[in-house]
């Protein structure tokens, strides 16, 4: 018997790539055109940004204004910041007014995040773009608006007073002053955080479940955990925002002689007729180095933000808190115990 060797067929000779020379753009100057684009952006950065603090950390610690000559250097503006100006006071007031708008925006914003996109309550997408409608309202606007209504003399007001004989509540306070721009500020907060809960991982709280973690206890030691980065990011933003907002406090502080850094600035400087630029200059510096020092503890507190990342496992149903169980109680769902009409998208929308 005869074998018929088993014949290959030739290779076929692959033909070479043909090799293109790199692209070459026209040098400016002789430098390369992205360097000189980055370095024209640094450069505008710092005129928008720098010129205006560098004069005023330079007045801060001159005897005279910068426009006249023979300035000295002192430390004199400091002192009669907080001695003759009553700078305390001030002080005081600011850390108030922006330690209660934080917490205020948070105590609305955070339950606002969790509600719209972690149950499936009748109207959430309304009361979601509803959060939203602050970032196109002025807070002057919003401001005059609920003189209108809650004010002294307000709408509201008056019919509350005609029922109950008094006025539960004062616009022309610190609190209220609070309350009106946590108002103007919890669209940040909630942006931060409902961003955060849309992209987490849902079989972090499916597993909690499992072990026999009630809604409460899923909320406390799951989803807060996971919202600590936005909140804190939220935080930082809201307090500096508080300290340097001014139509809120000059409408509602004003009237009553409740002065905080932003009307303080304000009355010192734009209305009056002799400015004082050294109290003013010591007084944004000092107000420069907060802000720097609040971002510092931002960046301390999320050092290992890994810590706060979920990381998503194999891919799972979609479920939903129902905003009302048997009990009364929100309660977690799963696709068979829920009709399609009740289901949340997901978890995570």
């Amino acid at each position: 018997m005869t074998t018929i060797p088993e014949t290959k067929p030739p290779a076929q000779a692959v033909a070479p790539r043909p090799e293109y020379p790199a692209p070459k753009y026209r040098r400016i100057l002789g430098a390369d055109r992205s360097q000189l684009l980055f370095w024209a952006t640094i450069i505008i950065l710092a005129l928008l940004v720098l010129a205006p603090v560098v004069p005023t950390l330079y007045q801060s610690v001159m005897d005279r204004p910068l426009y006249e000559e023979g300035g000295l250097f002192t430390a004199e503006n400091y002192a009669r910041l907080f001695t003759e100006a009553d700078f305390g006071s001030v002080a005081w007031n600011t850390i108030l007014f922006a330690v209660m708008t934080t917490v205020m925006t948070l105590l609305i914003a955070v339950p606002m995040a969790i509600v719209v996109i972690r149950t499936n309550i009748p109207g959430r997408k309304f009361f979601g773009a509803a959060m939203q409608w602050p970032f196109f309202i002025s807070s002057l606007i919003l401001g005059f608006g609920w003189i209108t209504m809650y004010g002294p003399a307000g709408f509201a007001s008056v019919e509350v007073r005609r029922v109950l004989g008094f006025l539960p509540w004062d616009l022309y306070t610190l609190p209220g002053m609070a309350l009106t721009e946590a108002v103007a500020l919890a669209p940040i907060a909630y942006l931060f955080c409902a961003n955060a809960l849309r992209n987490s991982d849902a079989s972090l709280e499916g597993a909690a479940q499992t072990v026999g973690a009630g809604p409460f206890r899923i909320l406390w030691s799951v989803i807060i955990p996971m919202l600590r980065p936005p909140i804190v990011y939220s935080s930082v933003l809201v307090f500096s925002m508080s300290i340097e907002t001014l139509s809120i406090p000059l409408l509602y502080g004003q009237p009553v002689d409740i002065t905080v850094f932003a009307t303080f600035l304000y009355k010192n400087g734009l209305q009056s007729i002799d400015p004082d630029y050294g109290i003013l200059g010591a007084a944004s510096t000092i107000i420069l180095l907060v802000t720097v020092l609040l971002v510092a503890i931002q960046a301390k507190m999320l050092k290992d933000a890994k810590r706060f990342v979920s990381v998503r496992g194999k891919a799972t149903r979609p479920a939903c808190w129902t905003w009302a169980g048997s009990n009364g109680w929100p309660s977690r769902s799963s696709p068979s115990t829920l009709s399609s009409a009740r289901w949340c998208r997901s978890w995570a929308w």
